[in-house]
């Protein structure tokens, strides 16, 4: 009968070692040791704490990071770790599993040369309008969709313009939710 009553760890430890099967390891830790290995540690999933019938688990920041690059990661996973410049982790964890990233790159460099495009268009944009009057400006420029940009930088040329947050509203939505990468499956762009 099936009752979800977890076994006892001795019961448990003797049938890991009748069936030559690995058991999750014990620790014994202080609850700031364990709240500090989860901010730190890597190559971890984290820790499984219970207390009286309570079942708790603690996952390192590395594990909650990594997870969906090792369960499946999507061309816009791929793009958005671009832009929050977070994409040379995923590469490596590939790598490190046997993955080519070539199309990783291809991502990356089309998300680059949105980026690029856009910061390039507001720069340009408002080096054309920096000496017209404002009306003449608008006439000139007013329909395009960074115009406002553009004109911020006119008044103030160190004006900060969140470029990343531009891409996500004009390409972001572009890329899928295809999974490109799948461990799980296989290894779809492995090397042979």
């Amino acid at each position: 009968m099936i009752t979800g009553n977890y076994i006892p760890r001795k019961k448990l430890e003797y049938l890991a070692k009748l069936y030559n099967v690995d058991i999750i390891k014990k620790y014994d830790k202080t609850k700031e040791e364990v709240l500090n290995d989860i901010e730190v540690l890597e190559n971890f999933e984290g820790y499984v704490l219970i207390s009286g019938q309570n079942i708790y688990k603690w996952k390192t920041k590395w594990y909650l990071k990594n997870h969906r690059v090792m369960t499946g990661i999507r061309t816009r996973d791929i793009a958005l770790a671009v832009i929050e410049e977070e994409v040379d982790d995923i590469k490596s964890l590939l790598v490190s599993e046997g993955y080519k990233i070539d199309l990783i790159n291809t991502i990356e460099e089309q998300v680059i040369n949105e980026l690029n495009s856009i910061i390039s268009s507001i720069k340009e944009g408002s080096e054309t309008i920096k000496s017209l009057e404002p009306k003449e400006a608008f006439k000139l420029l007013g329909k395009h969709k960074y115009f406002k940009y553009m004109m911020r930088l006119v008044k103030n040329p160190d004006s900060i313009i969140n470029y990343k947050q531009l891409w996500m509203w004009d390409y972001y939505k572009n890329y899928d939710l295809i999974v490109c990468y799948n461990p799980a499956f296989s290894k779809i762009n492995s090397e042979e």
